[in-house]
């Protein structure tokens, strides 16, 4: 990138091992979190009628990213028990994105995890009816999860 950008070699190796530091120092200092405490926010999610709820509670219990849990991925059983695959994964390199990834599940069973999923899809294909509908707009959608996210 240096030579077509035409930037200083020395200058961009300075910055990157400085860069490369300062994530090794961020890394260095990871927080604990108590995991008892996530299992009872995953609990509280899977009781949820709320949309995004449910996506918190998949996104904890299957590691994937949000936009993949609400529209971009596409989950399946696995052959292992509390194990699912994921099929469709953002910011997966290489020119096949669509390459199929085994997941663990944690906290739920696979039948309570593929019930949320299904749950939260409907969820969202109602929201989005309604506003084919008239009945609601892209804009209050977006301002009722933006408030809740925010606040």
């Amino acid at each position: 990138a240096y030579k077509v950008m035409q930037f200083d070699q020395e200058k961009w190796k300075a910055n990157r091992a400085a860069y490369n530091n300062k994530v090794f120092e961020r890394n260095a200092n990871k927080r604990q979190i108590d995991i008892k405490k996530v299992y009872d926010v995953m609990d509280l999610t899977r009781q949820s009628e709320d949309p995004l709820d449910l996506a918190i509670g998949l996104q904890l219990a299957c590691g994937g990213r949000i936009s993949e849990i609400l529209s971009y991925g596409e989950f399946s059983e696995s052959k292992r028990e509390n194990y699912v695959i994921q099929k469709g994964i953002l910011k997966q390199r290489g020119p096949d994105r669509r390459e199929e990834v085994v997941k663990p599940i944690i906290h739920y069973t696979r039948l309570q995890f593929f019930e949320m999923l299904c749950k939260l899809r409907e969820k969202l294909k109602k929201k989005i009816d309604d506003i084919k509908k008239g009945k609601s707009t892209h804009y209050e959608l977006s301002q009722e999860y933006n408030t809740k996210i925010n606040n």
